[in-house]
């Protein structure tokens, strides 16, 4: 897996958002807002770690147990992957 180049990463007032770098960039629909978690995750991926990784990185930082951080990865991940913000 590795991320798309067809968005950038900006940070818009306390909103962090992935941009679509192409002529889609004014419709509303197109920008997606990152909470923490799926920031961090990003960053992660950006960084070129594998899903186990990214999980065991983050039960260093996040107090929560390694089933519930697993699925919330996934969950992320696969989003990710419908926006085409990942390609696989």
């Amino acid at each position: 897996m590795k991320l798309s180049n067809k968005f950038i990463l900006k940070q818009i007032g306390k909103d962090t958002m992935l941009l679509p770098i192409n002529n889609d960039y004014m419709s509303v629909k197109n920008l997606i807002t990152l909470n923490e978690t799926s920031l961090t995750i990003y960053n992660l991926l950006k960084e070129g770690l594998a899903k186990e990784d990214i999980i065991l990185k983050m039960l260093e930082e996040y107090d929560i147990d390694k089933e519930t951080l697993s699925r919330d990865v996934e969950d992320v991940i696969a989003k990710f992957i419908a926006l085409g913000v990942l390609d696989v």
